[in-house]
């Protein structure tokens, strides 16, 4: 489920509320897996199975975006040869992942 922050969790229909009252009827094996902002509504209701977070910020999460950023641009590179000096490469690295903020959809 993509975006859960986006949806109406005041709403007692809504998707949230459907999660924290069915979730717990589903098979062990079937997993459910939700991106969403750090809303403390969604965390509290979903608190109790114990879900795994990736934060956006996280270490690996920022040098796997990096390397993906840092290839992309070697595939430029190499298809409109530009001669690109390193430090200007790092520059250009260092401004897409600050504008990205850890989101990978930005860099993609």
């Amino acid at each position: 489920i993509d975006a859960l922050d986006e949806t109406d969790f005041k709403d007692p229909k809504g998707i949230v509320n459907c999660l924290k009252q069915k979730v717990r009827d589903l098979p062990s094996w079937v997993g459910v897996a939700v991106s969403s902002r750090p809303e403390h509504e969604i965390k509290t209701a979903l608190a109790r199975y114990k879900p795994v977070c990736i934060d956006c910020d996280e270490r690996n999460n920022l040098g796997d975006i990096r390397l993906f950023v840092k290839h992309k641009l070697e595939q430029l590179q190499k298809m409109r040869p530009c001669n690109m000096s390193k430090e200007r490469t790092k520059q250009a690295v260092d401004s897409i992942m600050a504008k990205a903020k850890g989101m990978f959809l930005f860099v993609k």
